[in-house]
Parts: structure tokens; sequence; C-alpha cells
């Protein structure tokens, strides 16, 4: 597997989080914008951030991997990207993006894609064409809730109302986890 990044010379604006779309990944904050699609490799951490053979497991298949980018800037190359869980040592995953879009603060562009050879010659318009092609979501079966944690969920919500009402509070964020 190979990865490979090229600088996007200056055009129109690319639009990052259609990139990413419904199915991809996205990170952004004042520093660097990325925006991926497709899935060159999901990377697991079985037990989170908490244990380090995981996170040293990742950092090593990363630096496995074919490269050439003559940017070498932070966000260049491949990454993994990943929502995870606030508990540290909640199993979780990296996801490295088959194709990947990055922006900096200076507005410096890039496109990085990561894949077995040959790949594709990355330009703007290369990136614009692929990702204006539609993505159709497979899935097997309808989804469906089998689990919801904590199972009084809807007392609490219920609950929280009625602080919010009683002016006890004045902002209640819940969560739950459900498993389809």
């Amino acid at each position: 597997m190979r990865a490979v990044t090229r600088a996007l010379p200056p055009g129109p604006p690319i639009d990052a989080r259609r990139i990413a779309g419904d199915a991809g990944v996205f990170f952004a904050n004042d520093e660097l914008v990325l925006a991926g699609t497709g899935r060159a490799a999901v990377l697991p951490l079985a037990d989170g951030l908490a244990a380090t053979a995981g996170c040293r497991a990742v950092v090593a298949w990363l630096a496995t991997l074919d490269r050439d980018d003559p940017l070498g800037l932070p966000g260049t190359g491949p990454v993994g990207l990943g929502a995870l869980p606030f508990e540290i040592d909640t199993p979780s995953a990296l996801v490295v993006p088959a194709t990947c879009y990055g922006r900096a603060a200076d507005g410096t562009e890039w496109v990085t894609v990561v894949g077995d050879e040959p790949l594709p010659t990355l330009s703007r318009e290369w990136l614009c064409d692929e990702v204006s092609r539609p993505v159709r979501l497979e899935h097997p079966a309808a989804p469906r809730i089998v689990a919801a944690e904590p199972a009084d969920y809807r007392d609490a919500v219920a609950r929280a109302i009625e602080a919010i009402t009683d002016r006890r509070l004045r902002k209640v964020a819940l969560a739950r986890r459900i498993v389809v």
C-alpha cells in the first residue's frame, strides 16, 4: 500500500464538508482542515487510548506505508481519524481515508490518496471529480435498536425537563448508548 500527497494549485474553493459527506471523516480547528472519504484501513484501538500498545500499533502501521509526501506538513501524508469515546479505555478505531483533502491556516491545500498501485494523478480537478460522484451507502438490513443504556433514558429526559421548568437547572446534556 502506498500514500501519495500532492499540493493543490490555487483555484475555486473546495467544500471540505462535502468531501467527507455522510460516510466520510472530518476534522477542523483553527490550524487545519481534513476531510476524508473511503477507507484504506480501519485501525482498531481495542483498549481505547488507555493501552499504549494499541496506539503504538497505529503509529507503526502508518509508518510502514510507502509514502510520497513532498509537503511534509502537519496533516499531509496518511492520517488516522476517528471519534474517540469520552472514557479513555473504551474500544474505538481510527479510519485511514482512501482520499483525504487538507487545508492549512495559510491556505495551502493538498490531497492524499492511500491505496494500491496504480494511484491516480492527483489534481484539484481529479479531487472535485472524485467527490462529485454519488456515494451509495449499503445497509444489509434495516437497523433496529437491540439495546439502549441507560434503560431509564426517557425518565431521565422527563426529570431534566421538569428541573428546567422548575428553574433548578438551565441546561442539561444527556447521552445514551444505542446498539443497532
